[in-house]
């Protein structure tokens, strides 16, 4: 699926990643817990701000990202 200039905007905003890390990410990962070393898959990282999320809540955790 391609995006659009308007859905390319919206999903590379600051105001999307302060959303991801105020609400998306402590929902998401809320009662996950990985073992050291486990690799997680993050498909359509567009910036990279899950990637972060990711490795700030999952630390020793291996983060592998496709956009």
């Amino acid at each position: 699926m391609k995006l659009d200039r308007v859905e390319k905007w919206c999903v590379s905003t600051s105001l999307r990643a302060w959303m991801q890390r105020r609400y998306e990410a402590p929902r998401m990962f809320a009662g996950i817990e990985l073992p050291p070393g486990a690799i997680c898959l993050e498909i359509g990282c567009g910036q990279g701000v899950g990637v972060l999320l990711i490795n700030g809540h999952f630390p020793g955790c291996q983060v592998i990202a496709s956009d």
